[in-house]
């Protein structure tokens, strides 16, 4: 399973700063399929590099024991960012 609490990623840059996410709160659990969709720019990719420790990110993110993707419910982030399963 696994777990962000408050996952927020803001990119820096000149022109200013720009939120990736901000404050994402999910649950993956034991079994199922996940989607993560979403337009363009809406934080599929940096969602799926923090979850790879890819990227360095504010917030928490537990590992816990046993199986890895059971999200609870659906939910749209504040970008557009969809993620639903089917369990």
């Amino acid at each position: 399973m696994l777990e962000l609490k408050n996952v927020t990623k803001i990119y820096k840059s000149k022109s200013g700063d720009t939120a990736a996410l901000k404050k994402v709160n999910l649950f993956f659990g034991d079994t199922g399929l996940v989607f993560i969709t979403g337009k363009s720019g809406s934080g599929k990719t940096t969602l799926l590099n923090i979850i790879a420790s890819l990227i360095n990110y504010e917030g928490e993110i537990e590992n816990l024991p046993n199986n890895f993707w059971d999200i609870h419910g659906d939910c749209t982030l504040e970008n557009g960012l969809e993620i639903s399963s089917l369990i």
